[in-house]
């Protein structure tokens, strides 16, 4: 990506060229907006959005804000091993025991099937548990999901869980490519995008009466 390459371009402080209005009455053009310009910036936002795992959607004006929420939410991460109820993991620096207040965030290889423990630089295994401090159920930690836990004593409660058709949790909102592939089993839809999806789908929403749609 670069600062803008077209003509009539201004300084606007440490020798960064910027843009300007046009001044008729002055006689000055306005800055001439190239397309290496647009696309640089185009692609500069879109590998924002797609590194975090979304689909570019025209009209939606969100993705950007949540691809970098996903991304700071990731950003920090350990992996964990095991198997889907028996987590291991090792962060850095490693840990010799569980102080209250600790928190970590993991990515859950796959999902859980029940009860889980979390066991981290080998101290030994602490349940995880939701907000309610009861063990969490199948299905609250989905397979490739970034969570965050957070040490109370004795368990690990979980601050994100994934929100399931049994699990209260947090969930993110499809976007239309999305809704239209239907194959993504945690992300909600809303009604704007349901809308649209069966508009492209050459579905409508009928009006009028029983006997007089419109």
């Amino acid at each position: 990506m670069h600062r803008v390459n077209g003509a009539n371009p201004i300084d606007i402080g440490g020798g960064r060229q910027g843009f300007r209005d046009q001044n008729r009455s002055a006689g000055l053009s306005g800055t001439q907006v190239t397309a290496s310009w647009l696309n640089d910036v185009q692609e500069a936002l879109a590998a924002v959005i797609e590194d975090a795992e979304l689909e570019l959607a025209e009209g939606d004006w969100t993705l950007l804000l949540r691809a970098l929420r996903r991304l700071i939410r990731s950003g920090s991460y350990v992996l964990v091993t095991g198997s889907e109820n028996a987590l291991l993991a090792s962060p850095a620096p490693p840990v010799t025991f569980y102080p209250v207040g600790y928190r970590i965030a993991f990515r859950a290889f796959s999902t859980n099937t029940g009860p889980a423990t979390l066991n981290l630089s080998g101290v030994g295994p602490a349940p995880i548990v939701d907000d309610e401090r009861l063990p969490i159920q199948a299905g609250t930690m989905q397979a490739g999901q970034v969570l965050d836990a957070v040490f109370d004593g004795t368990s690990f409660v979980l601050q994100n869980p994934a929100a399931t058709e049994t699990n209260m949790g947090l969930s993110e909102a499809a976007t239309r490519a999305e809704t239209l592939a239907g194959t993504d089993a945690r992300r909600f839809v809303t009604p704007a995008t349901l809308t649209a999806a069966l508009r492209q789908g050459n579905y409508f929403q009928a009006a009028g009466s029983e006997n007089a749609l419109t």
